[in-house]
């Protein structure tokens, strides 16, 4: 779950590793269609990346909705991931 500021922005983190024994070939992240950033994994590393995502909810006080992610190797297939998060609705009292 995660919470939406008074702007309707979202922040969350996803966490990228590299599981192998040898080095990547540089990776682009895209987010929903955005990058954010190219990097080359050593083995075994992690990357924890925060993401910043405008979500459009209406009158619901929360919403599913798909996050997509896809890595971009060069040389290789993309490798993409899909995963809901539940956004909810911030209110001040």
């Amino acid at each position: 779950n995660v919470s939406l500021d008074s702007r309707h922005t979202a922040v969350f983190d996803i966490i990228v590793e590299n599981r192998s024994s040898s080095a990547s070939d540089q990776c682009e992240i895209l987010v929903d269609g955005k990058s954010y950033g190219k990097i080359v994994f050593k083995p075994n590393q992690k990357r924890t990346m925060q993401i910043t995502k405008l979500v459009d909810i209406q009158d619901e006080d929360s919403i599913s909705k798909q996050v997509n992610v896809v890595i971009r190797e060069e040389g290789c297939p993309d490798y993409k991931i899909q995963h809901t998060l539940v956004f909810n609705r911030y209110f001040i009292n």
